[in-house]
């Protein structure tokens, strides 16, 4: 028998919640327990709580067995030290600056946060265009100078 939340009307798939997997509130319809506050999506597949250590399916903003909402990290850091370094040390550096830019953009890629997702794609993609621009003016630079030397 389907169980719905008393709350949003959202439709359980597992009838032994004790909190509603969208709202986060109480499936037993009392105010017993403290509805989940800010709920943010969850895109790990089947995390695990951070107060009762049981798994989350995909998807849940609060946990099915205590109703301790999910958190997700945001990674605040890891983004501004990777656009620093796709700027700076890909100018300073070169390839050993897109290097370390990339293994940040690929460190933010891989997290669970969708938005942190798009912060290493874009980190990638400036400290790669900002290279290739770096190894244009290098050989510009390298063409005019050996252009004004005339050898006979």
């Amino acid at each position: 028998m389907a169980k719905f939340c008393p709350h949003c009307g959202h439709e359980q798939e597992n009838p032994d919640n004790k909190f509603c997997s969208k709202c986060g509130g109480s499936m037993d319809n009392t105010q017993q327990a403290a509805a989940a506050a800010a709920p943010t999506m969850n895109n790990a597949a089947g995390s695990i709580c951070k107060v009762c250590k049981s798994v989350i399916p995909a998807g849940q903003v609060v946990c099915p067995n205590c109703g301790s909402p999910v958190v997700q990290d945001t990674h605040t850091a890891a983004i501004v030290i990777g656009y620093i370094s796709a700027i700076v040390l890909t100018l300073l550096i070169g390839i050993f600056g897109v290097i370390i830019t990339v293994g940040i953009g690929i460190y933010l890629y891989t997290r669970d946060n969708e938005d942190v997702h798009k912060h290493g794609l874009i980190i990638i993609a400036i400290s790669v265009i900002i290279f290739v621009i770096w190894i244009l003016f290098v050989f510009a630079l390298a063409s005019s100078y050996h252009s004004t030397y005339y050898y006979y």
